[in-house]
């Protein structure tokens, strides 16, 4: 394998000051955008969980995962507008800190603090752009900004049956004291996986519901 991830704490100095760095960008496009939509944000995954990984053998570092939920409930604003004004805003700030121009990918816009000296990533942040609802029905429902690159459009975009899922599937494998055999195969995923646009929610998704499916049936 290519790859050797480990974990690290969220409590580590290297982290603890990107984060900070990360809250002060965030707190900056507020300001910048206050007049056009505001917006709420929340770190999810890796961080939330404090399973941020770190590859000791190849040229990728850690990741931050940050939920941005926009305020634009009269619809006065496209995805497309959205997602590129936070954009345009993420660039002139995020720069300053260090980071490279945020790259647009189908679900995220990803920024990046690179080693260039020695060609490594340090560390990258993925911002998704999602709104929280409820249907006709009352269920509770997210959608989020999706990027079509082939047609170049960004539409909403519910998300897949397994997100819902997922939460009961978690609590399940803590509950029966599974989570560090989810950590493990989460792990081996990370390591055995050569997608570059596999990020790492997808990989955790995939490990919960590999470890769900493995042992429910035996524990039920």
């Amino acid at each position: 394998m290519k790859h050797d991830f480990q974990f690290i704490s969220k409590h580590s100095s290297n982290v603890q000051s990107a984060y900070a760095n990360l809250q002060d960008i965030l707190r900056q496009i507020h300001r910048i955008l206050r007049n056009k939509y505001t917006f709420q944000h929340k770190p999810v995954g890796s961080y939330s969980r404090n399973m941020i990984t770190y590859d000791t053998k190849s040229n990728v570092g850690y990741d931050f995962d940050i939920n941005i939920y926009p305020n634009d409930k009269d619809n006065n604003f496209s995805p497309k507008k959205i997602k590129l004004l936070f954009k345009d805003a993420l660039d002139d700030i995020a720069s300053k800190y260090g980071y490279d121009f945020a790259e647009n990918s189908t679900r995220v816009l990803t920024i990046k603090v690179k080693d260039r000296k020695n060609s490594r990533i340090l560390h990258s942040v993925d911002f998704a752009f999602v709104n929280d609802y409820e249907d006709d029905e009352g269920n509770e429902c997210q959608e989020y900004i999706r990027f079509n690159k082939k047609n170049n459009t960004f539409s909403w975009c519910d998300q897949p049956d397994g997100f819902y899922l997922l939460p009961e599937k978690i609590d399940w494998l803590k509950e029966n004291n599974l989570w560090e055999e989810m950590k493990k195969i989460y792990i081996n995923k990370k390591n055995r996986n050569d997608d570059p646009n596999k990020h790492s929610r997808s990989l955790f998704a995939e490990a919960v519901n590999e470890t769900y499916q493995k042992y429910f049936n035996a524990y039920n």
